[in-house]
């Protein structure tokens, strides 16, 4: 829990989870944001079905 956790009571699991998500810098995804879902989510099914025709 680190330096963070000094205040017992206000840590929970959802800051640990927090801290730990935005450590991990998901460059990747930068630039999309929850508008772009839909197109995301349909490139990786024509990805899948590619493959699977394949």
């Amino acid at each position: 829990m680190g330096k963070f956790a000094k205040d017992k009571t206000k840590v929970t699991g959802m800051t640990i989870l927090g801290r730990y998500l935005s450590a991990m810098k998901l460059n990747q995804w930068k630039d999309y944001r929850w508008k772009d879902s839909q197109f995301l989510q349909d490139l990786q099914n024509k990805k899948i079905e590619e493959t699977m025709k394949q």
